[in-house]
């Protein structure tokens, strides 16, 4: 049975139904599309995570004897490296917040060191030099140590 033009919806009747089919396939292709980048994304996502990272670094001292490091802070809370193994000296450390969004700070459990990086907004970098002492300093970030945000600066004669 055939429908007159009289009782089809109005918009079928003002596109024709290979307009509606049109429009319907349009409609799908475009869900698969979206579909699969964000499937794509989720596996570079997990391919990043599952890379290894350097988590561990020993410093040397540099012409001037200071031993500088760069840490970094992102979205996973984490920082990297999270061990330092380092000299009784003078350090250098950097640190980079690669969030998009979270700021990070860096603060030495008491007995540490006392430089301290208070407050970092994403995507900007702080510098602070200050000495150590033979030692095993913890460090964390405040705002984030409950979901593992830590670290330890290791100093061996």
């Amino acid at each position: 049975m055939t429908e007159s033009p009289e009782t089809l919806p109005i918009f079928e009747r003002q596109m024709g139904r290979r307009g509606v089919l049109a429009v319907g396939l349009g409609a799908a292709v475009l869900g698969l599309a979206a579909c699969t980048g964000a499937a794509q994304k989720s596996v570079d996502e997990e391919n990043k995570k599952a890379q290894p990272q350097k988590d561990t670094v020993t410093l040397k001292p540099n012409a001037s004897g200071v031993q500088e490091v760069e840490i970094d802070a992102s979205d996973n809370y984490r920082f990297v490296p999270s061990t330092i193994k380092a000299q009784p000296g003078t350090i250098k450390l950097t640190l980079v917040n690669k969030a998009t969004a979270a700021t990070h700070n860096l603060v030495f459990k008491p007995g540490g060191p006392t430089a301290e990086i208070p407050y970092l907004a994403p995507k900007t970098s702080k510098s602070i030099t200050f000495d150590v002492t033979p030692g095993d300093f913890p460090f964390v970030c405040t705002f984030h140590e409950s979901l593992g945000q830590k670290g330890t600066l290791i100093v061996t004669a």
